[in-house]
């Protein structure tokens, strides 16, 4: 199937999930399921923008070098979070601090560096100006104003605007469950001792991490070898939203994911995909579970889960697939001369201002492992697409996590 039509029936076969209240300090990297509205005025009383001298303006208005006004300094000192309700009398002025709420009646604030005193008394050589030093009741956000919408994930500074509103507590969407299965005789869990032909399973971190950063919470089931009976009886129990496996995914005697899928009573969508690598993965669905069948190469799986699963993860959080992507000069000449999309990995470099992508060899003619380091990004070319050294392409960056995408796909 070709790779759009893919993400296109994907999209319209996931559901969004349902809210759950979370208090703010686990509501990093969330998505909001309501908007957030100020209830008042932030902040709510006229305040001092600096440490200075707290005065009414009216008291200077005829002062001058030669005749200056001459205010009583009253004792004491308004600290921000001083909230007793104090008054400038006429001809009086009061020492404050940055960020304290101003005396009533005052309307001007004088900086300590450019007061003139002598004891007890303030001097004023020339007129103060109304509202000078002074920060407004509404400055940060006035009752109403709309603070966050629906939808936006909340950032470290997102989730600050939450706080200064009061709001303890914030609606957001259920995190997507994701189970996450590996399939394969010849694999292994990291740690055990192995054996001639055996590998260790990396798909299950890999993916798992892909999952964590889309905003998901992934649900390790392990590894099954290539037998039905035991990969049925792994997925049969998956509570998840979204089921991914890796491996299996051939035509070949050992190759059992479709079949066990359809023991399930799974609906199969798709069971091939016009991209390179990543040609042999499926999609499925049962009830309001959906399933993913991804290659079992490692690297072939991340470009398929960045292409369809990302986005299902996306929009079961009522977030719509990303918009955004990087921009960068080709580094060297790029060319696929294939018929199927071809996902070309490579590194992003930044010299002088300018991002460039270059290509990084995913294993055909050297070892695979010690370039993949490198392989933050990768590119991908339509059929028959060639690219000139220092054209502009389109990069995908996958492991940027979900809250640094909400910024850059906000747009101006």
């Amino acid at each position: 199937m070709d790779l759009k039509k893919a993400l296109e029936i994907a999209l319209e076969i996931t559901p969004e999930l349902g809210s759950v209240e979370v208090g703010i300090e686990s509501a990093l990297d969330r998505v909001l399921a309501v908007d957030i509205i100020a209830e008042r005025d932030i902040p709510g009383q006229f305040r001092s923008r600096w440490d200075g001298f707290a005065l009414r303006s009216e008291d200077t208005a005829n002062a001058s070098a030669e005749n200056p006004a001459i205010l009583d300094i009253l004792p004491g000192l308004i600290a921000a979070g001083n909230f007793e309700a104090r008054d400038a009398a006429e001809k009086s002025s009061f020492r404050i601090m940055t960020g304290a709420v101003m005396p009533g009646g005052a309307d001007a604030v004088v900086p300590i560096e450019e007061a003139q005193t002598d004891d007890d008394k303030f001097v004023a050589g020339r007129p103060v100006q109304s509202g000078q030093g002074v920060l407004p009741p509404w400055t940060d956000a006035m009752a109403g104003d709309l603070i966050l919408k629906k939808g936006d994930v909340l950032t470290p500074a997102r989730l600050a605007l939450v706080a200064a509103t009061g709001i303890a507590k914030v609606a957001v969407r259920r995190r997507p469950r994701v189970a996450v299965l590996a399939t394969g005789d010849e694999l292994r869990e990291t740690g055990c001792r192995t054996t001639q032909g055996a590998v260790f399973c990396n798909n299950i971190h890999l993916v798992a991490g892909l999952v964590i950063v889309c905003g998901g919470e992934p649900v390790r089931l392990g590894i099954a070898p290539d037998d039905p009976e035991l990969i049925f009886s792994k997925l049969k129990n998956a509570n998840a939203d979204l089921i991914v496996t890796t491996g299996g995914m051939g035509r070949g005697s050992r190759d059992f994911i479709i079949e066990v899928w359809e023991r399930l009573g799974v609906a199969v969508h798709f069971r091939s995909l016009n991209l390179s690598p990543g040609k042999g993965s499926a999609l499925g669905s049962l009830g309001k579970s959906l399933f993913l069948g991804l290659p079992g190469n490692p690297w072939a799986a991340r470009i398929v889960f960045e292409e369809v699963a990302s986005a299902i993860i996306r929009r079961l959080q009522g977030l719509p697939p990303l918009k955004t992507a990087i921009e960068a000069r080709a580094a060297a000449a790029l060319e696929n001369k294939g018929s199927f999309y071809t996902a070309l990995p490579g590194r992003l470099d930044i010299a002088r201002g300018v991002i460039s992508f270059s290509p990084v060899d995913p294993g055909h003619t050297r070892p695979i492992l010690p370039h993949m380091r490198h392989c933050a990004a990768y590119v991908i070319l339509s059929p028959g697409q060639s690219v000139s050294e220092g054209e502009i392409v389109t990069v995908k960056a996958p492991e940027i996590p979900l809250s640094a995408w909400s910024i850059l796909n906000e747009g101006p």
